[in-house]
């Protein structure tokens, strides 16, 4: 059994590492160690589970076992992580730009404030992981397990969502730029989007039962055909939606 201080270092640590990069004190990109890199590629072992700025760009990391990595701050632009094992790893901050990641594992991840712009996250386990204030434009999340994932504060602008799977626990939404996006014919039902930004997003037959979309901006959303029954509008700004057909929240 490890001892408590040993459990608790990766966070942290992680969390140094956030106070010395929000006041510039992180050295320059450092380039992995090469040993740790050649035996995690030789033997699927991860032996250094402390990476911190990184170079890791265009990295072939196909299948690989990070479970419980620390990846803060690391550069894995263009990076092949297809149905690699990143659950319960720490990658804040980390820059996932045009990184493939199709098929991977990132269950309870924490991958907040990192940059995945043009990623491919096609059927990857994201479920109860933690993308806040994650720069997400461009992403593609088809066939991608969301169930209890945290997106507040997510820029997720012209995301297409409509082919991802929703499950209880629905996702955070709170706050998320979602300006754009597609998101139609989902089970959104219960979700939370309050403060989220709609603007333009095609929710044409999504299921907002009961979602809370108080404060969101819907101006301009499609919302033909959506089910908004109960749903929370109070201060919904909901100006110039199309509102074909949709089923209004219940009167009290």
């Amino acid at each position: 059994m490890k001892h408590p201080i040993v459990r608790g270092f990766p966070a942290i640590a992680t969390l140094l590492v956030a106070v010395l990069f929000l006041f510039g004190l992180t050295p320059a990109v450092q380039a992995a160690n090469p040993a740790d890199l050649d035996r995690l590629l030789q033997t699927n072992a991860c032996v250094s589970l402390f990476w911190v700025r990184c170079d890791l760009r265009g990295a072939d990391l196909r299948d690989r076992n990070l479970q419980g990595a620390t990846l803060v701050d690391v550069d894995l632009t263009d990076a092949d992580l297809r149905g690699a094992d990143l659950r319960q790893a720490t990658l804040t901050f980390a820059n996932l730009s045009h990184a493939h990641l199709d098929g991977a594992k990132l269950a309870k991840a924490d991958v907040s404030s990192a940059i995945l712009r043009e990623a491919s996250l096609d059927r990857a386990d994201l479920e109860g992981a933690n993308f806040s204030f994650a720069k997400m434009q461009g992403a593609s999340l088809a066939g991608a397990h969301l169930a209890g994932i945290d997106l507040s504060a997510a820029n997720l602008g012209g995301v297409d969502l409509h082919q991802s799977k929703f499950f209880l626990p629905m996702p955070n939404l709170s706050s998320a730029d979602l300006s754009h996006a597609n998101l139609s014919h989902l089970y959104l039902g219960y979700a939370n989007l309050s403060s989220a930004d709609l603007s333009y997003a095609n929710l044409s037959g999504a299921d907002l039962k009961q979602a809370d979309l108080s404060n969101a901006i819907l101006n301009g959303a499609d919302l033909s055909g959506a089910n908004l029954e109960s749903a929370n509008l109070s201060v919904a700004q909901l100006m110039g939606q199309i509102w074909q057909m949709p089923t209004c929240p219940r009167q009290t």
